[in-house]
């Protein structure tokens, strides 16, 4: 699950703050900020095709392409928000769909807004959909 130790996909809500640049605050509307075609591959610039990694302006941590390029899924299953406070979620433990977050090269600016999610079945494939891998680490406490 989510907290193995290794590798793995991020919960969305991980996916979230790092796109955020680990920013709490932080309201631009795309990873990197709030100007689509300095952060983002997109319907308007990417000639229909994915490119090259970090050919755009990277967030605050160092991170590029959470805005654009493909989209990425997401350890989550799909759920509705709640409107308690809940650290990190993850969803249901069954079922389908994933979601995936970030938006990609064949969607138009609107949809690469940082809150937009967009959830599909677990065996959905496309060229428009890739993934990015976290990593627990064992605690020396």
């Amino acid at each position: 699950g989510y907290d193995c130790l290794g590798w793995r996909l991020p919960t969305e809500a991980e996916w979230v703050w790092a796109a955020r640049g680990a920013v709490e605050k932080n309201k631009e509307s795309y990873a990197g900020g709030g100007t689509i075609n300095t952060v983002a591959w997109y319907i308007e610039n990417s000639k229909h095709s994915t490119h090259e990694v970090c050919k755009k302006k990277e967030n605050e941590l160092g991170l590029c392409d959470m805005s654009g390029n493909v989209q990425e899924w997401v350890w989550d299953r799909a759920r509705a928000y709640t409107s308690k406070t809940v650290h990190n979620p993850t969803g249901g433990n069954q079922g389908s769909p994933r979601m995936a977050r970030g938006g990609a090269w064949n969607r138009f600016g609107k949809n690469l807004h940082l809150a937009i999610r967009k959830e599909y079945s677990y065996a959905f494939q496309s060229n428009d959909i890739g993934f990015r891998l976290v990593r627990n680490v064992q605690s020396t406490d």
